[in-house]
């Protein structure tokens, strides 16, 4: 024993210690500490707390939450933070019980250069290090998301990132009292957001809202658990990131002014922390929001968060951007500018933007106001992504019919339409589903044939939504076979499919005798790299003008509509060949083409539209685009 407590003691004499030297147990002899290391001491008990409490709530917690539940299910979302949390508090309590004996400014690295060895400091010095470098990047793009939740991605990211990075600058140069009281005050703001969360939470359990329907944990009976041992895998993973970092609070002990007071009761508060803030919020966003919602599916950043989901959903209007601001304490008036830096108030005087950008779905478009019973639809690539969200949006608008087609199997998107029906309120739509692969010939005139006998060849509207996105090289080291294949999957599956599809509108004389292909805004520029993808959506634009050409005369309406940048798979294969910013809901794409084939609009013929435009106002411009022959793709001259 004696042995033992010589080796304390020299250990501890070594120690550059944070207490004042008053200490109550007899572990060994605490030197005080004569230069403080740097450190002021200035944190107050109430500050740590309060810290420890809100400090690590954000991207994380808010949107990685979405990721989780998409991936593993509500279930997979549940244990995967559940078991966090339990390493989370078996930390802590460790590494309190060792700040409360040993207070010191290295907490938990200095530990291990003292009692295992200097190499083991080492490599959790450089692990703190790797780790928080990687946190800043992740909060610098979790601000670009917060900003771009009302900016639409008309500023490129850099500039926003460019903005964090010197706010980090000038606040981590503020003196520590200063430091300390920001990080108190922004705490209790997040601690605010998720408390009002909650009781908003477990009030829309319940059915409160515009939009609310009683939520009895249906999510739960069959697809509690998704994906398998990979769903939860992925779920522990993300939920590391959310909330791993919990173990900061040991080193708040080297600028507190009593640590052994101030950690262990911070740590004392883990459990209600853990329980009610990140498991109890978890459970209720697995309540209220499905993993096949199309948000979850179909967005990124802010608009994925199944916080905000679960409150928009049930038709509260302001409660999200409130959540948002609070989440990024930022102000949505950054966002008002464009790419060049000019006020979005000019843009809209000069006329620059055809319409402000629409990239969440917004109350003129929304399907629950729209009636399409006894309309008949047919879309394809619907078990995913674009593809899912439109087929979804039909259900909500009530089609009675239904026709959904891929490659892949589609059991999931068979529910979604279901569940939207149901909380829409809408009778259940008949629904078709097909496997289709667009580029052969013969199963697409088999499929065709399906089609029609299993509807008595009634069809109003068809939906190409198919694509492939070849890699972005130039023209000499792209592979032949994935540059033709864009081709392949682009023009030659929208032919084949129209080509079958147009025979069964005609002979239905009731038919509205609509099809939609979706293009993209790429049709009009010349990338370096894009020459398949690019010229294949100059081709559906072109294509629908000859639909309009041939048929129009028998009432056969044709236009293209671009469905924005959403973080679907190819949106993300465009991300990473481009670099564009992903901001894009595939709501907004799907609720616009619901909205515009609600009605014959013949004027709209051969047209290119946008899903991020504002539809009133480009129906409020339908004049002046058809004296001026708008929107179509022409040679200028002069």
């Amino acid at each position: 024993m004696s042995q033992l407590k010589d080796t304390t003691k020299d250990i501890v004499s070594n120690t550059q210690s944070l207490d004042d030297g008053n200490s109550d147990d007899n572990l060994g002899e605490v030197v005080p500490l004569q230069n403080n290391a740097g450190f002021h001491r200035t944190f107050t008990p109430r500050q740590i707390h309060v810290i420890s409490l809100g400090g690590q709530i954000g991207a994380g917690l808010f949107i990685s939450s979405g990721a989780d539940l998409r991936d593993g299910g509500p279930g997979s979302l549940f244990l995967g933070f559940a078991v966090v949390c339990s390493c989370v508090w078996a930390v802590l309590q460790t590494v309190s019980e060792m700040t409360i004996s040993f207070p010191t400014s290295g907490n938990f690295i200095d530990y291990a250069d003292r009692f295992v060895d200097p190499a083991v400091a080492f490599a959790a010095g450089f692990s703190m290090w790797i780790g928080w470098t990687a946190i800043i990047a992740s909060e610098a793009t979790f601000f670009s998301v917060i900003v771009n939740y009302w900016a639409k991605g008309s500023v490129p990211e850099v500039v926003w990132l460019t903005i964090f990075l010197i706010i980090m600058f000038i606040m981590f140069s503020l003196p520590n009292t200063v430091f300390g009281w920001f990080e108190y005050f922004t705490s209790i703001l997040k601690i605010f957001a998720l408390i009002l969360f909650i009781i908003v939470g477990i009030a829309l359990i319940f059915g409160a809202g515009p939009h609310g329907s009683l939520h009895h944990g249906q999510v739960w009976q069959d697809e509690a658990f998704l994906n398998g041992f990979k769903g939860f895998g992925n779920s522990v993973l993300l939920a590391i990131l959310a909330i791993g970092d919990n173990t900061f609070t040991g080193f708040l002990a080297g600028e507190s002014k009593s640590p052994r007071f101030s950690v262990a009761h911070a740590v004392f508060l883990v459990p209600i922390r853990v329980s009610i803030f990140y498991l109890g919020s978890m459970v209720l966003v697995g309540i209220l929001v499905s993993p096949h919602n199309t948000n979850l599916l179909g967005s990124s950043g802010i608009a994925a968060s199944p916080f905000i989901i679960a409150i928009e959903q049930a038709g509260i209007k302001g409660l999200p951007d409130l959540l948002n601001v609070i989440q990024g304490l930022i102000s949505p008036y950054l966002a008002k500018v464009d790419s060049r830096g000019r006020p979005r108030v000019s843009l809209a005087i000069t006329g620059t933007d055809y319409t402000e950008r629409m990239s969440q779905s917004y109350p003129f478009i929304d399907p629950l106001k729209l009636n399409l019973a006894g309309k008949s639809v047919f879309i394809t690539g619907t078990s995913k992504g674009i593809g899912l969200a439109i087929a979804i949006s039909y259900a909500k608008a009530g089609a009675s019919i239904i026709g959904i087609a891929a490659r892949s199997p589609q059991e999931a998107t068979i529910k979604a339409i279901q569940e939207a029906a149901v909380a829409a309120g809408k009778p259940l739509p008949k629904i078709l589903a097909y496997k289709l692969d667009v580029t052969d010939p013969d199963m697409v005139t088999k499929i065709a044939s399906r089609f029609a006998l299993d509807t008595s060849s009634r069809l109003d509207i068809l939906v190409n939504n198919v694509g492939y996105l070849p890699r972005f090289v130039s023209i000499t080291e792209s592979d032949p076979e994935g540059w033709w294949k864009g081709w392949e999957v682009n023009v030659k599956g929208v032919f084949l499919l129209t080509r079958q599809m147009l025979p069964i509108m005609l002979r239905d004389q009731q038919s509205d005798r609509t099809i939609v292909t979706l293009t993209s805004t790429s049709a009009h520029r010349v990338s370096s790299g894009g020459s398949s993808y690019q010229m294949t959506k100059l081709v559906n634009l072109r294509f629908g003008e000859f639909i309009g050409a041939e048929y129009g005369s028998e009432g056969v309406l044709a236009y293209a509509v671009n469905p924005g940048a959403g973080a679907t798979e190819m949106g993300e294969k465009v991300a990473l060949d481009t670099g564009t910013l992903l901001v894009d809901s595939a709501s907004v794409c799907a609720d616009t083409i619901t909205y515009l084939t609600s009605e014959k609009r013949d004027w709209l013929q051969g047209r290119y539209l946008s899903a991020l435009w504002n539809m009133e106002v480009v129906l409020q411009r339908k004049e002046e685009i058809i004296e001026n022959d708008f929107l179509k793709v022409r040679m200028a001259i002069g």
